[in-house]
This record gives structure tokens, C-alpha cells and sequence, in this order.
């Protein structure tokens, strides 16, 4: 198995079944979808049940946990279950595009030595001071880059690098990691200090900054508020 499509998930059931609609069709062998349930109390097991016993037969398979551990436990949790060697995190309210798998493939193939790819979003084309595309940080090619400084140098949209659906990971590069990166679950970007810690460790290292998208994007219609982190971001 080459790829797991990871999607941690908490009481979206209607947009996780939007999700796996989205991914039945398009994809190519050597793919399994993961969902992690963090104790949902909707109806998500009966979505996913419903996907496993029809258009994902044999590819879908869930992890529910016996307590909600907080939406960051349940992405770090991603790399832990993922028995391929690669892991694509995928958000439970972000649509895939039809290529998404066809484009993580071609994008391996292209770059087989890289150990995380993050791919192209209209976040690069938002400007969120004026909630207006104005094309800011439009990516026209895809770009390498080797360890931690060229890393941080190469990057061109911060907001797309955190944005947790647009990283592809290779497992095994991660996994002595993950434990230390616990440690940082309050920055709320867990993924990306698991990336720097892998970063920091091996100098040669190589990331990808692809041109290429993997899932749709769009503004949130919900500004931020204390009482929205602590329902979503805590209890998520």
C-alpha cells in the first residue's frame, strides 16, 4: 500500500460522507482510507458503515476512540495508525478534486527522494485581510527544497503550509518524531512541528512545494470567537 488517506473526524458525519463520496470514484490502487471517529455522538458511525459495506469496500476502514481526545490528539493519531508509506491528512470538511490521488501519484514519481510534499490551494490566490482573491502568492512551478533554512526560505504562503490537507507525508521519515511532538499540540499545528522536528534532525531532508492542488478551498463563513475555539478547536 502506497497511500493512506487519513481523515480525523468529529460530528460531521453529512460532510465526512461528502468526503468519501468525493474520493469512491478516483481512486487508484494501493490506497486505503482511514477514518479517525473522536467519539462523534451524530451519526458518523453509521456513515462510515454505510461506505464500508458499499462503494469503499475494502478500502475504508475507521479507528473510533473511547473518548474524545482533542482535535490535535486525533491528527497526531493519523501518523500512528498510517501503515503505508505515505500519509495524506485530509481534512473532514475540505472536497478533494477528482485528480487529487492521480496528483499525489504523478507528484511521487516526479519527486520519489522527497519526504513531504505541500501542495497548491486558492489559499495562496486569498488575501485574508480583504477577503478578495488577488492572486498574492500564486505558485506558478513547484520547488525543492533541503533541511530546515532552505525550508523556511522556500516558503511562500504560510497559511497554506499550516492548512492540514495540503500535506503529504512519508510515514516512516516521521514516526520517531511523533512522540516529541505531542509536546506541542497547544500551537494547534501539530503536523507542522512534526515536520520541523523531522527537518531539524536531518539537514538533508528534502520538501516539495508542488504547483499542483489536491482539494478544493474556500473561505470559512465563521469568524473567530472564544466560544468557537473552545467547542471546535478543544472538543473537536
Amino acid at each position: 500500500m502506497f497511500l493512506t488517506i487519513a481523515v480525523p473526524t468529529y460530528n460531521r458525519a453529512e460532510k465526512l460522507a461528502h468526503v468519501l463520496e468525493c474520493l469512491a470514484g478516483n481512486l487508484l490502487d494501493g490506497v486505503q482510507i482511514l477514518v479517525l471517529d473522536n467519539h462523534s455522538s451524530d451519526h458518523t458511525p453509521e456513515i462510515v458503515d454505510r461506505y464500508k459495506n458499499g462503494l469503499l469496500r475494502g478500502r475504508l476502514s475507521c479507528f473510533r476512540h473511547s473518548i474524545n481526545i482533542g482535535m490535535c490528539g486525533n491528527i497526531m493519531r493519523c501518523f500512528e495508525y498510517a501503515s503505508s508509506e505515505w500519509l495524506w491528512i485530509l481534512g473532514d470538511d475540505d472536497e478533494p478534486i477528482p485528480e487529487a490521488v492521480s496528483n499525489i501519484h504523478a507528484a511521487l514519481n516526479a519527486c520519489p527522494q522527497a519526504d513531504y510534499f505541500n501542495f497548491a490551494t486558492d489559499i495562496l490566490d486569498y488575501n485574508f485581510s480583504t477577503g478578495i482573491v488577488d492572486f498574492r502568492a500564486r505558485r506558478e512551478s513547484s520547488h525543492v527544497t533541503t533541511g530546515l533554512y532552505d525550508f523556511i526560505d522556500g516558503i511562500d504562503c504560510f497559511a497554506n503550509l499550516i492548512f492540514m490537507s495540503s500535506g503529504l507525508y512519508r510515514v516512516n521519515a516521521f514516526q520517531k518524531h511523533v512522540q516529541s511532538a505531542y509536546s506541542f499540540m497547544h500551537t494547534l499545528i501539530p503536523h507542522i512541528t512534526l515536520l520541523l522536528l523531522r527537518l531539524q534532525d536531518d539537514p538533508s531532508a528534502s520538501c516539495v512545494f508542488s504547483n499542483v492542488p489536491t482539494v478544493k478551498w474556500k473561505p470559512s463563513p465563521t469568524s473567530w470567537s472564544y466560544d468557537i475555539y473552545c467547542n471546535h478547536v478543544m472538543f473537536s
